[in-house]
């Protein structure tokens, strides 16, 4: 049976009322927190405490073979102590996004897990583009690169018969899936996923730079840098087949306008791609994926 046709009104009312919208207030809190200069370790102590499964994933981290603790920590305190403030951060916000991707596979070819590789390897590789290229610390890129594509998900999981055809289209066809996505639904993941976000509190600079990352040159210039950046990694990451991409086509000048508006060269993006390659192996082997 076909599912019956639903608004873009309809559509958000019905993700407003789910799951995925119940995961945001913590998402929210972690943002804040990692983006805040001044925070303690203790108030990402509290909010870790409180996400049962979160604390889980920490302690477990913690008493791994990779950290070689002597002895079991039981303490999340400890634990963020031992494996390091901003790593705890980086972890936390990486594993609560986790939680929008968690589902079964629609076929080979798309398969949530595939593309929060993608994500994750995003989220990697604009942080160190900010940190080596830039000399600053990335926390903020970082989760608006976890986070800009979860318009895939909502769009997947709502409205499944349309993501098919548009992934058959895709797959079999030149075009960009944010084109298709445009041609059968009449908006984007990238246009959901802003409209939620901004609806659900969060800051205008992540779901502006989410709504315009395919189309950089049109956000607003106080934006225009983050969705910049990440227009460049997700040709990086299509690149470098680090997951579910929906490009299939790479503008070759609009990629080198991009990093050279912001004089990035390809020789330091290619040494970022190194490193981020050795960086989701080590994620791989601590149980990440």
């Amino acid at each position: 049976m076909n599912q019956k046709k639903m608004t873009f009104y309809e559509l958000k009312q019905a993700i407003h009322s789910s799951e995925l919208a119940s995961i945001k207030t913590v998402l929210l809190e972690l943002i804040r927190l990692i983006n805040d200069p001044s925070a303690s370790a203790k108030q990402l102590k509290d909010l870790v405490e409180v996400d049962p499964p979160l604390s889980s994933r920490i302690l477990r981290l913690a008493n791994s073979a990779y950290y070689g603790m002597a002895r079991r920590i039981t303490d999340i305190q400890e634990a963020i102590i031992w494996i390091g403030f901003d790593t705890v951060k980086q972890i936390s916000i990486s594993m609560k996004a986790l939680e929008l991707f968690l589902g079964n596979e629609l076929d080979i070819f798309f398969s949530r897990d595939k593309l929060w590789r993608f994500s994750v390897a995003s989220a990697l590789t604009s942080k160190l583009i900010y940190r080596r290229e830039f000399k600053e610390l990335g926390n903020d890129i970082y989760s608006i690169a976890l986070l800009h594509n979860i318009g895939h998900i909502m769009i997947e999981q709502f409205i499944p018969d349309d993501f098919r055809k548009n992934l058959m289209s895709y797959r079999s066809g030149v075009k960009n899936l944010i084109e298709i996505e445009q041609n059968i639904l009449g908006f984007d993941h990238a246009i959901l996923a802003s409209e939620l976000m901004k609806e659900w509190d969060f800051h205008e600079n992540i779901y502006l730079s989410i709504r315009f990352h395919h189309q950089p040159q049109l956000a607003p210039a106080h934006v225009r840098r983050e969705a910049t950046i990440l227009y460049i990694v997700d040709q990086l990451c299509t690149r470098y087949d680090f997951g579910f991409s929906d490009i299939k086509n790479s503008n070759k000048f609009a990629f080198t306008s991009a990093i050279d508006a912001y004089n990035l060269q390809e020789i330091a993006l290619d040494n970022i791609m190194t490193t981020v390659k050795k960086d989701m192996r080590k994620m791989e082997q601590l149980g990440w994926f």
